[in-house]
């Protein structure tokens, strides 16, 4: 067997089509669904599910890294999932997010898992060429840009995904703590309107 096809070992705990489809379709109705009264709470059932998803899948990561069962490449999925869950951790309006029963409980579960994503990700690009179940295959996993191949552990594209969690932490935690302040302000608010 050449050795690409004795490096990617099948991992359905991260990439099975289950998993897929979950991402899949809370991707697709988010982008799909506008946002406005009568679909606030099937956007706020979309936002929730992408809270608890990710956590299960940087929960699912984490172990299969203690445990040495994570390979880069499914590594780097699971890097390419959260990454695009953020972009639904803050399409919704601050204002919406705060009507839609966005409970504390859901905004905890979702810094936790972007400090737990953060600092696993670091983890991995200091790891590098180390990391994982099969370290002699990390020279294998490659992204394409464009028309160009680039191995997944090239020196300056690991500085840029260790850049980025950082901007992403600032994307996800600010939006969120802010939510939480404005929480505090809310009954207020509500019992003035109702008089």
């Amino acid at each position: 067997l050449p050795m690409a096809d004795r490096c990617i070992i099948s991992n359905p705990d991260i990439a099975g089509i289950g998993t897929r489809i979950n991402f899949y379709a809370t991707i697709f109705l988010m982008a799909l669904i506008p946002e406005n009264e009568r679909t606030s709470e099937v956007v706020n059932s979309l936002y929730e599910n992408s809270v608890y998803y990710g956590l299960a899948l940087v929960l699912t990561a984490i172990i299969q890294t203690l445990q040495t069962q994570l390979d880069l490449y499914h590594a780097i999925f699971v890097m390419q999932i959260i990454f695009s869950l953020n972009f639904v951790y803050s399409g919704n309006s601050t204002e919406s997010r705060v009507k839609l029963r966005r409970t504390k409980v859901i905004m905890a579960i979702q810094i936790s898992t972007t400090i737990m994503f953060t600092i696993w990700l670091l983890y991995v690009w200091i790891k590098d060429d180390h990391f994982g179940s099969q370290p002699e295959c990390n020279h294998l996993v490659k992204y394409v840009f464009v028309f160009a191949n680039i191995q997944a552990t090239e020196s300056w594209l690991r500085v840029l995904f260790i850049i980025y969690p950082r901007l992403l932490f600032l994307r996800v935690i600010a939006p969120v703590h802010l939510d939480i302040l404005s929480l505090r302000g809310r009954p207020s608010q509500v019992t003035e309107c109702e008089t």
